[in-house]
């Protein structure tokens, strides 16, 4: 080979722009056909109990661990990818969710071509996974449940979702088949129903126990209590965290006014007066964003 043709490869090669790489992931597998969710929720607390990185203070509260370190902007790529495959029989899917804070972000089909929710107005797709074709859905309640019409409250919706194994097997088959052909209210329908049982069964112990046991095998629903629980997952991770660390719930004083807010938004909305009452309905718990805003560079918890 010609020695000026070998050193206009090599220069070419290092000059080259080189693709981003992307986030590391982890596998957990869930078999419909075999396995209970219970099966499930325990790979994933154990798994998630062990990647709570950077090392955070508290890393849980009474029992319910806090996850690892946000992204700086939700549709940034997550620091780590959790890709829960799903199969029933030949119908199979991996679900791309952020270890982070545990959203559904994209999707792929039996033929491995792979999927992502829009992100923002403009039609761009959350950023990671690449190669995926960005869906025609963003990923909020008032696109996966089809209620543009009633935005603020499209999270009320989530009891009108069937849960329970053959739910998850009509998601499966419907997942597994996709392609941007098929129609958009299938496709809701199918990711709305794993977002409930995967995403906030993990954040909302309320609402694992609906599908908790032999109730898996039933098709049930959330109450509308619980629904209106999932808006305030950070909220309540907040002031639980709060809690846990300085020993009482809420703010105190003009700097916690933020945290005093909370604590009343939480009483006036969902009833929870308390971190009694937060304990007896979340699980994992989102981790705060830190920030040095504030008098001499002193760290808060903000969102």
């Amino acid at each position: 080979m010609d020695l000026l043709f070998v050193l206009l490869l090599l220069v070419s090669v290092v000059l080259a722009p080189t693709a981003k790489a992307s986030a590391p992931e982890d596998r957990i597998d869930f078999d419909l056909a075999t396995e209970m969710h219970d099966d499930l929720y325990r790979k994933l607390d154990t798994y998630l109990r062990q990647t709570s990185n950077p090392p955070y203070e508290p890393r849980e509260v009474e029992g319910r661990a806090v996850l690892a370190g946000r992204r700086p902007d939700m549709y940034d790529e997550p620091p780590r990818w959790i890709m829960v495959h799903v199969r029933f029989g030949e119908a199979e899917t991996t679900l791309a969710i952020a270890q982070d804070d545990l959203y559904l972000i994209g999707f792929n089909n039996s033929a491995g071509n792979w999927f992502k929710l829009q992100a923002k107005e403009d039609g761009q797709g959350f950023a990671g996974l690449p190669g995926s074709a960005v869906l025609p859905i963003k990923e909020n309640y008032a696109d996966l449940l089809g209620r543009a019409d009633d935005a603020a409250n499209a999270h009320m919706y989530l009891s009108t979702v069937p849960l329970g194994n053959l739910s998850a097997i009509q998601a499966v088959k419907t997942l597994a088949g996709y392609n941007l052909d098929k129609p958009n209210d299938e496709l809701a329908a199918a990711l709305v129903r794993f977002v409930v049982m995967i995403s906030e069964a993990m954040r909302f112990s309320a609402i694992r126990e609906k599908i908790s046991g032999e109730q898996w095998k039933q098709e049930t629903f959330i109450t509308q209590r619980e629904a209106s629980y999932v808006i305030y997952w950070g909220h309540l991770s907040h002031l639980l965290i709060r809690w846990k660390q300085k020993g009482y719930w809420g703010g105190k004083g003009s700097k916690e006014r933020w945290l005093t807010n909370f604590a009343k938004l939480m009483r006036e909305k969902i009833g929870v007066n308390d971190q009694t009452d937060a304990l007896a309905i979340v699980d994992f718990l989102i981790r705060p964003k830190p920030t040095t805003r504030g008098r001499g560079g002193r760290k808060l918890l903000l969102d």
